[in-house]
């Protein structure tokens, strides 16, 4: 085969793999049902495989002249002919679309963080070795819903399992046992004064499932509480097995903070029995911003916390009523569980957007970023800080996951510390986090 032929072959399949990238993304950003959308994943798997090794047949086979055409006379084109023509248009459509992600790609990373942004450091991190009996596996014995009540002696309860840690934890580079803590300091315009230095502890995406060892959650939570927040807010996909609703309430439960712990719940969520989360979370001492904004008085002024669980939630918190005509112009802090409802934010003057749901992709590219992460706005929002007029944003990259494997992508707790824009960057260095330095100024906003 001729070496061009061959580039070009292997660049189309490039394209062809980010095309369908953006597909699945923008699939699993819309709110869809789960079983549905799961078939749909698997019908995109399959016709995503199809295509490439059905072209490769075809050509081999001479069935497929690509870049020939039949200037037969006739009545119209034969359907090999036709067949060719959408197969050459296919070709250079992922030709185009590869140099396009590249350029987006660099694009962004060059351009930095957003002028909001004053530091920008990990400050910690915890890691938990992951499980290593003689198969490379640990054992837990998870209750069912009727082994309260129904119990034989010597024997698991009645409705019990046993539940095997996931065994891709132990690949090699497998980052998901080791999450990093950053701080985030934010300049926002509208900040009162009262509010000067407030942070906020920011986790999502835990996914109590059994997969992860739960003593990493513990580690995860009892770092989180040395840092003594003013708030700490979880958005969303606590749990994606009902079974492990109990000890994520636990564990959950001992978050602390100086004025409360807020909750949202996420698409994970929703699968279950989002009522019965919702309670069990409350119970343990949560307080759930779903659809509704809470008041909070801190001060002088007042601080409304508002929760997004759409597209799969249905409820829009209303900012604006809660407010009650405040001469003040309350702080708005919105928890979203994914980054889609930046634009919404910003239109109704939202001051701080807190979003989780992309696992920051999971794996990604070193440098490039992710190719897969499941929202409408596809990789623009994957992880990180973004600003649009009057709204800035952090979106985190998440402590757990559905499928615990991470590579370029560890999963992380946030500090967002809030200072007013006035105060420039030499107070803004006075005010730093303990062992924290001032990132570079950085270049224009992103999303403007």
């Amino acid at each position: 085969m001729h070496i061009g032929i061959f580039l070009g072959a292997l660049l189309a399949m490039a394209g062809h793999v980010v095309l369908w990238a953006i597909f699945w993304n923008r699939l699993h950003g819309c709110g869809l049902a789960h079983g549905f959308c799961s078939k749909t994943t698997a019908g995109l798997v399959v016709l995503g495989a199809a295509i490439p090794s059905a072209f490769t047949w075809a050509v081999l086979r001479g069935d497929l002249p690509l870049w020939t055409f039949s200037s037969a006379a006739g009545p119209g084109p034969s359907f090999s002919t036709l067949l060719a023509w959408l197969a050459n248009g296919y070709i250079f459509l992922c030709w185009l679309v590869l140099p396009y992600s590249l350029a987006v790609r660099i694009f962004r990373r060059l351009r930095g963080h957003p002028a909001v942004v004053c530091y920008h450091r990990l400050r910690a991190e915890v890691s938990l070795q992951p499980p290593t009996d003689p198969r490379g596996l640990r054992r837990a014995v998870v209750p069912g819903p009727r082994s309260a009540s129904r119990q034989s002696a010597g024997a698991p309860p009645d409705g019990a399992r046993v539940q095997r840690y996931s065994r891709v934890l132990r690949l090699p580079g497998n980052e998901s046992s080791r999450c990093e803590f950053t701080d985030v300091g934010f300049q926002i315009q509208r900040l009162p004064p009262s509010l000067e230095g407030f942070s906020v502890l920011h986790l999502s995406d835990l996914h109590f499932s059994g997969r992860i060892p739960n003593a990493f959650y513990e580690e995860v939570i009892d770092a989180a509480n040395g840092y003594g927040n003013d708030l700490a807010v979880v958005t969303g996909d606590i749990v994606d097995n009902s079974d492990y609703l109990d000890a994520a309430c636990e564990i959950l439960g001992r978050l602390q903070a100086r004025y409360g712990v807020y909750f949202i719940l996420g698409n994970h969520d929703y699968r279950c029995d989002a009522r019965w989360i919702r309670q069990r979370l409350v119970e343990s001492g949560l307080i759930d911003v779903g659809g509704r904004v809470e008041v909070l008085e801190i001060g002088a002024e007042t601080l409304l916390v508002g929760g997004d669980e759409r597209p799969w939630g249905k409820a829009v918190p209303d900012f604006a009523a809660a407010a009650r005509g405040d001469p003040r112009r309350p702080f708005r802090l919105l928890l979203a569980h994914t980054p889609d409802q930046f634009r919404w934010a910003a239109r109704h003057g939202v001051d701080l957007v807190l979003a989780g749901h992309t696992h920051g992709g999971q794996v990604c590219m070193p440098w490039l970023g992710p190719i897969l992460t499941p929202c409408a706005s596809g990789i623009r929002y994957s992880a990180g800080a973004f600003y649009r007029p009057p709204t800035a944003m952090y979106v985190t990259r998440g402590v757990g996951g559905e499928f615990p494997i991470r590579y370029f992508c560890p999963p992380e707790v946030a500090r967002v510390v809030l200072h007013a824009a006035e105060i420039g960057w030499p107070a803004a260095r006075e005010r730093l986090p303990d062992g924290v330095n001032l990132a570079p100024e950085p270049v224009l906003a992103d999303g403007v």
